[in-house]
């Protein structure tokens, strides 16, 4: 009976002790991970009043650039005077593209005239130049590491 009880015991030792070194393996890979994340900070200036809200979007892969309701992030910024600012801290190192709106009538769309040319402003990064089609994902696409990116992003208004 006592040696039952010493192995019952000696047992849950080793479970204990095998718990403390999973957890400690686990919050030491966590800890790796938010080290290796980056700030992006992202300028967006050329918006030619401050109505409405700028919708900006962020896709991590080529297949989904620029789908709706395909994206990895999606923020709504405030304008103030003519420009905004967002700043994403712990973005996964990684390549990234922005799409973005400036919604000035705030209906979450994107306004065009009959012949389909936008009436809104629009942006890409990279500021690529935008004729009759809208920009790849290659042409927008830049890296995230570990010590950040800043990304400046001109409205374009046709």
């Amino acid at each position: 009976m006592l040696y039952q009880s010493r192995m019952k015991t000696l047992n849950t030792a080793k479970k204990f002790k095998f718990a403390k070194r999973f957890i400690l393996i686990l919050c030491i890979l966590l800890v790796q991970q938010v080290a290796k994340a980056g700030t992006l900070k992202i300028d967006v200036t050329g918006l030619k009043n401050d109505k409405g809200f700028v919708q900006l979007v962020i896709y991590n892969n080529a297949k989904n650039f620029p789908k709706d309701g395909k994206y990895y992030k999606l923020y709504k910024l405030k304008i103030t005077g003519k420009k905004s600012i967002l700043t994403v801290k712990n973005m996964p190192p990684g390549t990234y593209a922005i799409a973005l709106m400036h919604d000035e009538n705030s209906n979450k769309k994107m306004d065009k005239n009959m012949v389909g040319i936008p009436k809104e402003g629009f942006g890409f990064s990279n500021n690529p130049r935008v004729v009759f089609k809208e920009p790849t994902y290659n042409e927008c696409k830049f890296d995230i590491g570990g010590n950040g990116k800043a990304v400046s992003i001109k409205l374009i208004y046709f």
